[in-house]
């Protein structure tokens, strides 16, 4: 760093320049809280779904890290594939460029192959219940890979505020709207959320959920949206953070990268003949 007054200055200018000319992230200006006026819950969640992320396809390059509490970390690139409601398609490869995994998630079951072993999967979302400790469903991970709301669940007590900078939707108790995979589970299930608004754009910041389920240990999750990006006109992530409170703690970190929508994408899933099939059970 130079040492120079008028140096410090000149890079300071071009920095504020470069951040208010920019495009690719958003950035957080300094609301004082005076500034930023109490608005209902219905406003601020009519704002929110106006400026949510649409599409019909998406495709992506991601860059993840995934660690556990106590254990390893694990890096992954991989491509993300989606079209809206229907699929979820993920392949993962590690550095040495060559698939390890692939993914085919619809709203009623899981697929996943394990070329390491030669191995698949195909059955519901208990698996995911068995290794993150938490009841993700189809409608829950599309929307939090996208900063969206979950538009399968319908909102039945709510409230509205401000905390920081931020606006603060507090969403008291709010149900499933379709069939649960698991019918079990969805028949005694609720949902505490409780979501952190940028008050410029009204793209998530945080969201905390908590679902309740009778007779079982309540199940936790926070999301982080560090950044976004622009896509034809739109804010999508960019980097996002994702902490499952299970035990040991699970911790999910994803860069999106080269985002595009607009054009169809295929979402191909074949299983060779020799892969041997896992049993899994949720006892």
């Amino acid at each position: 760093m130079s040492k120079s007054r008028k140096t410090v200055l000149l890079l300071f200018l071009i920095g504020s320049l470069l951040a208010s000319l920019s495009s690719c992230k958003t950035s957080r200006k300094l609301i004082s809280r005076s500034e930023l006026k109490k608005k209902s819950f219905s406003v601020l969640y009519n704002h929110m779904e106006k400026n949510q992320a649409r599409y019909d396809y998406l495709s992506a390059r991601l860059v993840i890290n995934f660690s556990k509490e106590g254990g390893h970390s694990t890096n992954l690139k991989g491509w993300l594939r989606m079209k809206k409601d229907s699929i979820i398609w993920l392949s993962m490869i590690p550095a040495m460029g060559i698939e390890v995994a692939r993914a085919e998630v619809t709203p009623d079951s899981l697929k996943l192959i394990n070329r390491m072993n030669k191995s698949y999967f195909m059955g519901n979302y208990r698996l995911l219940d068995s290794l993150l400790h938490t009841s993700l469903d189809y409608d829950v991970v599309q929307a939090l890979l996208m900063g969206n709301d979950m538009s399968g669940y319908q909102i039945q007590s709510s409230d509205a505020g401000v905390e920081g900078q931020d606006y603060v939707l507090v969403i008291k108790s709010r149900k499933m709207i379709r069939r649960d995979p698991i019918p079990e589970r969805g028949q005694h299930s609720e949902l505490v959320q409780k979501i952190w608004l940028n008050p410029e754009n009204f793209r998530l910041r945080k969201v905390d959920m908590i679902e309740k389920i009778k007779g079982h240990k309540e199940n936790r999750i926070q999301v982080f949206y560090d950044t976004y990006q622009t896509v034809n006109g739109q804010l999508f992530p960019q980097e996002m953070h994702v902490v499952f409170f299970s035990k040991p703690k699970t911790e999910i970190s994803i860069n999106f990268k080269r985002i595009e929508t607009g054009q169809t994408f295929g979402f191909p899933f074949v299983i060779p003949k020799t892969y041997r099939k896992l049993e899994f059970s949720h006892e």
